[in-house]
């Protein structure tokens, strides 16, 4: 019988997206909203009219998250956020002085934008054709690679005619990139279908179905397997990287971006960002926070930087 994680990852359904994440405390943004762009210090009492005065002029942008998923986006005990995402998106403001930052946590980080009750969107979101029929996508600022999850001992995955030369089932959402790869895949290789089966479960569920054998590999975003591995005390699982050109065409590159109110302000907000963005992957310093952060370069190509999507 394999072994099963430990008792309180069963109702990880509930708590797994609320730990801590790669981003601390110390420089994460409070769940309750707090500002990014530094206040400037009244030393005397000169001064202290022209610091209110450079206060009132600048424009409150209300961002939202839900606080995962690991790596990208984090809470801890403390209601703190953190992540890669995050922490992005802070160095970004950073750059905009003119703006004050207002990162809250919210159920829903899109509803806000249609609502007129939030400006911008963090949560590692990809492009998607309909999402771009009522949101502003920034430039991206990072792509994802995705592996192959499987027990370890078990024969490693290749390809995805590994997948069907040995009847390999897996687990993934009715609507996810995954689920354009194997529907794209079965109707190209109609003698080699992929068993597939659709659900919305969360990650914690499909990993105890690995781990139990009702499924025999997923696939994940990269970056998100040590995380989640550590956070739910998982050693049976390995990762292997999709290398194969075929994975490759039916599971392209997935670029992340911010989303924005499809307005006026957003339209705004979203030129700013976009300038910050690119101005990070010129001078070298994107480059620089994806290598401290996920030990690589995860910056788009420079073509990215010419057009938005949107």
């Amino acid at each position: 019988m394999r072994k099963r994680m430990n008792t309180w990852i069963a109702i990880g359904l509930l708590t797994a997206f609320t730990l801590t994440g790669c981003g601390s405390s110390n420089n994460s943004a409070s769940a309750a909203g707090t500002s990014v762009a530094s206040q400037p210090a009244a030393s005397t009492e000169a001064a202290q009219p022209e610091s209110k005065t450079e206060e009132a002029e600048k424009v409150v942008v209300r961002a939202v998250t839900n606080g995962s998923p690991l790596p990208y986006v984090s809470q801890d005990e403390n209601g703190n956020l953190g992540g890669y995402d995050i922490l992005l998106f802070q160095e970004i403001f950073s750059r905009l002085p003119q703006y004050d930052l207002q990162l809250t946590l919210s159920s829903d980080s899109l509803t806000g934008l249609l609502s007129g009750q939030a400006d911008v969107s963090v949560n590692n979101w990809g492009y998607r054709a309909e999402r771009a029929e009522s949101y502003y996508y920034s430039y991206p600022y990072k792509y994802i690679n995705q592996v192959f999850v499987q027990r370890k001992g078990d024969e490693p995955i290749q390809s995805f005619e590994d997948i069907s030369e040995r009847g390999y089932k897996t687990e993934t959402g009715t609507s996810g990139m995954e689920a354009a790869a194997y529907q794209k895949w079965n109707e190209a290789n109609p003698d080699k279908q992929i068993i597939v089966e659709y659900s919305e479960a969360d990650l914690a569920t499909k990993f105890q179905r690995l781990l139990d054998g009702a499924l025999d590999y997923l696939i994940i975003d990269g970056p998100m397997f040590e995380p989640y591995m550590q956070t739910f005390g998982i050693t049976e699982l390995e990762a292997h990287e999709l290398t194969g050109e075929t994975e490759k065409q039916v599971l392209p590159t997935v670029y992340t971006y911010f989303l924005f109110s499809k307005d006026e302000t957003g339209a705004a907000l979203r030129e700013d960002v976009n300038a910050v963005i690119k101005e990070m992957y010129e001078d070298g310093s994107l480059a620089a926070f994806s290598e401290k952060n996920f030990g690589v370069d995860t910056t788009p190509p420079a073509t990215e930087f010419e057009s938005t999507i949107n």
